[in-house]
């Protein structure tokens, strides 16, 4: 066989080769989120101050994967496959904090909503930036817990609130994490209870809430001390947020408060 007709089957089989290539690794950034939002993912831990340092596959009961097998004609529904992502990142106070994100709202999203036009189902994108949202407002509201309530509660009392960010009217459309992803401040050196209070993406407040079996292990003493705190913790958190404040407070039975502000 002479050179050139050695050369004329080599060059497609290699334009074939990187071909097949390119669809494979296409496909494992498309999969892999880190990868694939790694620019998001810059604008919101800090370039380089974030690291993926694990992946796991995992099951989910709440939406289902159609399984065939070829050949001997056997198909059923199994529960469907989700990926969580560890990301281990350097907090404000120069600490190292682990997130998890994860694709599983993604996957029961479109699971739910499969035609690719309905104006319901989330894009990746977008439900990236619902799973940062959720972790900004974890953030945002333990910030919150300890800049506002840390000199009305004791370390005991402040242990039974959850407190984080939330909101009122109903999960929004995916068009509200895509604008948010594209907010100066969405990121974990700006963002607190006040940015979110001043947007006007959403109907953001601050919740929070004590849960009663967590209060009924506090000593008579502290519990009392925590309802009789209702009034402080409202008079705090309208002086730290002004007309923007807005918030729902739940102490316990009777011990309750919920306040919006004229631009709340």
């Amino acid at each position: 066989m002479s050179e050139q007709k050695k050369r004329g089957w080599i060059i497609p089989v290699v334009i074939l080769a990187l071909i097949v290539a390119g669809f494979v690794a296409g496909w494992f950034v498309l999969r892999a989120w880190p990868l694939r939002f790694h620019r998001e993912l810059d604008q919101f831990f800090g370039a380089g101050n974030w690291e993926s340092v694990s992946e796991e596959t995992k099951r989910s009961m709440m939406f289902d994967e159609h399984l065939a097998v070829r050949g001997i004609g056997y198909s059923d529904s199994v529960d469907g496959r989700f990926h969580e992502w560890n990301i281990a990142f350097t907090n404000r106070e120069g600490e190292t904090e682990l997130w998890t994100i994860s694709d599983h709202t993604l996957k029961i999203n479109n699971h739910d909503h499969w035609f690719p036009l309905d104006p319901e189902r989330y894009t990746a994108r977008q439900a990236l930036g619902q799973e940062l949202m959720e972790l900004a407002f974890d953030m945002a509201g333990e910030q919150a817990q300890e800049d506002i309530l840390g000199d009305i509660l004791t370390d005991g009392e402040r242990a039974c609130l959850d407190v984080e960010i939330s909101f009122r009217g109903g999960w929004p459309n995916g068009d509200l994490y895509t604008e948010l992803l594209n907010e100066p401040w969405f990121n974990i050196q700006e963002l607190d209870a006040e940015k979110f209070l001043q947007s006007d993406l959403y109907d953001f407040y601050v919740d929070v809430f004590a849960y009663d079996y967590r209060v009924d292990d506090l000593s008579e003493m502290e519990q009392e001390h925590l309802y009789r705190s209702l009034g402080d913790i409202e008079q705090a958190l309208r002086a730290a947020f002004g007309d923007y404040v807005d918030y729902d407070i739940y102490l316990g039975e009777g011990y309750s408060a919920e306040y919006t502000g004229s631009k709340g």
